[in-house]
């Protein structure tokens, strides 16, 4: 018997990463898509707007690697169990990273430096064709598997900042970010249901290069250091009816790295000091 594990979860989990990654952050800036008529009129007036300035968005690339086994019952002509057999696997996954970000000034530590505390609720999305998973025998001769794994992270971080970004002014040309701190994260895969979800707490790191061209752009880097059991299913759980007699799938992602671009679209609304 042959079977092919349907991924129509897959779309569905990577638009809840990104919802969930994007609400928070639209909320800290008073919904971002409809604020440039509020950030103008707060401006005008006076009134602070830094929750605004600090805003960003950031689309990038993310690495790691997962490690899969799958141990199930062995079954003879007859049906009866006669033993078990764990099937292993390790291989890379890359993906998507998005998410949005705003800082709060903390004290100064040079004129033109100063320490931040940042937020910046992030999704990641994660697909891999495993190919054939054979499970000689048992009731099952073998599946398809095309892996989904959707992460919903929150670094909190306290960030050194030099440069315009420390200082809202568009006059300093570039900028540089140095941040640490711990994430939240919740890990969902495409295999299940919500009963499955796992959630921990990494330690994460990122730096930035900025640079004003208009607007505040960056190189960000990011690495959420450790392993995370992300999947740990077993036959009487949702998903798993067609799986071997006593099956137990289990999966773990290990360190992630991502590198992408970000913006901060409200930077144009920099103070400009030495213009």
């Amino acid at each position: 018997m042959h079977i092919t594990l349907s991924v129509k979860r897959f779309a569905g989990l990577a638009l809840t990463a990104f919802l969930w990654s994007a609400i928070p952050a639209v909320a800290q800036v008073n919904s971002f898509l409809q604020s440039y008529s509020r950030f103008e009129k707060r401006r005008a007036e006076g009134k602070s707007v830094k929750s605004y300035l600090s805003y960003g968005i950031s689309l990038g690339m993310a690495f790691s690697s997962v490690d899969f086994s799958h141990s199930y019952a062995t079954i003879d002509g007859s049906g009866n169990i006669v033993g078990s057999n764990t099937i292993s696997r390790g291989f890379d996954v890359h993906g998507f990273q998005f998410g949005a970000d705003v800082y709060f000034h903390l004290f100064d530590v040079t004129p033109n430096s100063s320490v931040v505390f940042n937020v910046n609720p992030t999704g990641y999305i994660f697909h891999y064709e495993m190919g054939p998973v054979k499970t000689s025998n048992s009731n099952l001769s073998e599946y398809d598997y095309t892996l989904g794994i959707g992460d919903l992270a929150v670094p909190l971080t306290l960030d050194y900042k030099t440069g315009g970004e420390a200082l809202f002014d568009k006059s300093y040309r570039t900028s540089f970010t140095l941040g640490a701190g711990l994430s939240p994260v919740l890990y969902g895969t495409n295999f299940g249901d919500l009963r499955g979800m796992k959630f921990g707490i990494r330690p994460f790191v990122h730096a930035e290069i900025g640079i004003f061209a208009a607007i505040e752009w960056k190189i960000r880097l990011s690495y959420m250091p450790g392993a995370a059991k992300v999947m740990d299913v077993y036959s009487d759980d949702a998903g798993m009816e067609s799986m071997p007699v006593d099956s137990h799938i289990q999966m773990s992602t290990s360190s992630m790295f991502s590198v992408g671009i970000a913006l901060m679209p409200f930077s144009f609304g920099w103070k400009s000091e030495r213009w």
